[in-house]
């Protein structure tokens, strides 16, 4: 399996430029989510943190049409966590941390919004997420993982995972566009997922945005300065299928996923923020309710 996502990767990316030199940065996407920005709750997708570094020889506010052209550099974590921390309940999800280094390209062919790319998924105690949990909830005075649920979580091991979204832009206005778009993922988790976003605002319509991977909201990773607001509404399905996070054979039964999000971008002259919402339904058929993540983007300019 490894190989074939490792091909698959390799196949996509053909065609890529060889003097790294031409390159620059266009920019940067980064995101950060927690449900105590959201529900106010700490519990299964409770913290996740990610940062793209996109690299290509210049940015004119369209996507290139050669695979490789622009190169994101991904880095990931994730904690995820049953509801108690100290006593989970019987049938809860088990604890697990995650990291993840990648590489993603992004380009557009036939009229299509193309982003493709493989992340080296690690997991466990290895990545030190209970570690970092336990120091900041220390810090914070609030409940701590248990040893036992840390000794118990998910185990050390390296998952290659590879990702392909399609999508297309279908301008409604001026400053108003509708993106459906098809997204397929093989590895640490097994799924395929269809949606579409809502993207209000002129500036938003000439940035590379990048999806989330935890929440699906478009976070912008490159472009121009250009001053305003904007939002953006999204909903998706995912037919869901194994999980190294909810494994059958521990009893899990996955359920197919729903989310829905909005998210409000507003870009001054100093710097930009992102704040958004994202509504989780259900994971498994275990979890006892659904949940919201709260996600914020801040970027000063000095």
């Amino acid at each position: 399996r490894c190989h074939v996502l490792v091909l698959f990767f390799l196949c996509a990316l053909i065609g890529v430029p060889a003097a790294a030199e031409d390159r620059q940065t266009i920019g940067t996407s980064r995101l950060f989510n927690n449900d105590f920005l959201g529900d106010g709750q700490d519990r299964w997708r409770t913290s996740s943190y990610s940062l793209g570094i996109m690299r290509a020889p210049t940015w004119n506010g369209m996507r290139p049409t050669k695979p490789g052209d622009i190169l994101e550099f991904r880095y990931r974590s994730e904690i995820i966590a049953p509801e108690n921390l100290t006593t989970p309940g019987g049938g809860d999800r088990g604890y697990a941390g995650v990291r993840s280094l990648g590489l993603h390209t992004h380009f557009q062919s036939l009229g299509y919004d193309v982003s493709v790319g493989l992340d080296m998924v690690f997991t466990g105690e290895q990545t030190g997420q209970g570690d970092l949990q336990t120091e900041v909830h220390d810090a914070l005075g609030i409940a701590v993982p248990s040893d036992d649920l840390l000794e118990g979580q998910v185990d050390n091991a390296l998952y290659p995972t590879a990702l392909l979204e399609v999508s297309r832009t279908a301008p409604l206005s001026a400053g108003t566009s509708l993106r459906p778009f098809v997204e397929a993922t093989l590895g640490v988790e097994d799924s395929l997922r269809f949606g579409a976003d809502l993207v209000i605002g002129r500036g938003l319509q000439n940035y590379l945005l990048v999806r989330d991977a935890v929440t699906g909201h478009l976070v912008r990773g490159s472009g121009t300065d250009d001053t305003g607001f904007g939002l953006v509404l999204g909903a998706d399905y995912a037919a869901m299928g194994d999980s190294v996070y909810l494994p059958e054979d521990e009893g899990f039964d996955i359920s197919d996923r729903t989310r829905l999000r909005a998210g409000v971008h507003v870009q001054g002259e100093r710097g930009a923020i992102f704040y958004g919402l994202t509504w989780l339904g259900k994971e498994f058929e275990a979890q006892d309710e659904d949940q919201v993540l709260g996600a914020i983007r801040l970027q000063l300019d000095f």
